[in-house]
């Protein structure tokens, strides 16, 4: 948790409140992966008493309900742990994609107006949605505005794109199951 807390409030300073490079900024990134790495070191040491056992997450479904079936009976309590956590990191997932996306977005915003469309209120543009932004910036700020916000967008869309990536790569490397032991099931009333 104090990893994530870091990565967030990383986020939410840089280029925001404070500059990239300030010290609170790389101070908060470093404890992010400071936090991490003896977040992995500790289950690693732990062995079989981890919160996320290694053995079952090289299993291809090792994510989601159908872990359940593809364990030993010994392993269903360490395997139901393991679906509830996925869960949680699901979500945390979808809130550290969107914050970053959401920072790349307002940062390259609030870095590219000011320089390139001066009579901009650099505050209006992220707040307010693309349709509604004729509404507020007149004829001639628009066509500066409108590509500056393009290119947040595109920097927002390739954040989500490399950890599609990454998720991918990772899947790559867990085991296939086959769930269906001993071939297709008999349906209980015949029906198909």
């Amino acid at each position: 948790m104090a990893s994530v807390i870091c990565f967030i409030l990383a986020l939410q300073w840089g280029g925001q409140t404070k500059n990239w490079p300030d010290s609170d900024v790389i101070g908060t990134f470093v404890n992010f992966v400071v936090f991490s790495i003896l977040f992995v070191v500790i289950e690693y040491f732990q062995g079989e008493r981890t919160i996320i056992l290694g053995r079952l997450l090289k299993k291809r479904l090792g994510i989601g309900l159908a872990l359940q079936t593809a364990v030993d009976p010994s392993d269903l309590p360490s395997a139901t742990v393991l679906v509830l956590y996925t869960a949680v990191s699901q979500t945390l997932g979808g809130a550290l994609l969107i914050s970053a996306g959401q920072y790349s977005f307002t940062n390259i915003l609030a870095t590219e107006l000011p320089i390139r469309a001066l009579t901009v209120d650099v505050a209006k543009v992220p707040m307010t949605g693309v349709t509604e932004l004729r509404g507020v910036l007149s004829a001639a700020e628009m066509p500066g505005s409108i590509n500056y916000y393009m290119d947040g967008l595109e920097v927002s869309y390739d954040v989500a794109t490399a950890a599609i990536g990454i998720l991918t790569l990772v899947s790559y490397g867990l085991k296939w199951v086959n769930l269906k032991a001993g071939g297709k099931k008999d349906d209980v009333d015949g029906a198909a």
